[in-house]
C-alpha cells in the first residue's frame, strides 16, 4: 500500500486510540493483592507468586498510587502479555547475573525505598491499577506513549541505570 494510502487511514487510528483512552475513567481500579500471591513474593520465580489467571492480552496497565495519581504506564504485547508484566513488578533476584529486577518501575522504586519488601507493600498496599486491552502489540505501544504523553507519570520519565 502507498504512503499516501496508509496516511489516509491515519484519522481512523487515531481515533480508535482515542476511543481507547477515553475508557480509562470508566474502568475499574484493580487490586494487586488479587493477581499476586503476597506470601510467595520472596521466592525469585515468577510462576510461584503469580495468581493471574485471566489477563492474558496485550494492552496497557496503568499503576495508581493512593491519591489516584498514576505514576506508571507500561505496556504488554502478547508474547509477554499483561499477566506476564504484572507479575513482573514482583520479581527481585539478588542473585541475577543480568539484572536482579523484571520490572523498571521496580527498580526504581527500590532506590527510592532502600528495600525490596518496602516496594512490595507499597504496591500492595498504595497502588491500584488499571487496564486496557489492546488488539495488537503495536497497539499496545501506540496507547502507553499515548498516555505517557498526556498524562506524564512520574517513573516514566527517569531513565534507570540498571
Amino acid at each position: 500500500m502507498a504512503t499516501e494510502e496508509k496516511l489516509a487511514e491515519l484519522p481512523n487510528v487515531i481515533s480508535k486510540l482515542q476511543d481507547k483512552c477515553k475508557t480509562l475513567s470508566s474502568l475499574p481500579f484493580r487490586d494487586f493483592k488479587d493477581y499476586i500471591n503476597k506470601e510467595k513474593t520472596g521466592i525469585g520465580k515468577l510462576k510461584e507468586h503469580l495468581m493471574i489467571r485471566d489477563l492474558m492480552y496485550a494492552g496497557v496497565y496503568c499503576i495508581y498510587n493512593e491519591k489516584k495519581e498514576i505514576i506508571y504506564v507500561g505496556s504488554a504485547g502478547l508474547s509477554h502479555t499483561l499477566r506476564y508484566r504484572i507479575g513482573d513488578l514482583f520479581f527481585y533476584d539478588e542473585n541475577s547475573k543480568r539484572s536482579p529486577f523484571h520490572h523498571t518501575l521496580t527498580y526504581k522504586l527500590k532506590k527510592e525505598f532502600g528495600d525490596i519488601g518496602k516496594v512490595r507493600d507499597y504496591y500492595f498496599e498504595k497502588c491500584r491499577f488499571k487496564i486496557i486491552i489492546a488488539d495488537s502489540d503495536a497497539e499496545a505501544h501506540a496507547l502507553e506513549h499515548l498516555l505517557i504523553l498526556l498524562f506524564g507519570p512520574k517513573y516514566n520519565n527517569e531513565t534507570p541505570n540498571q
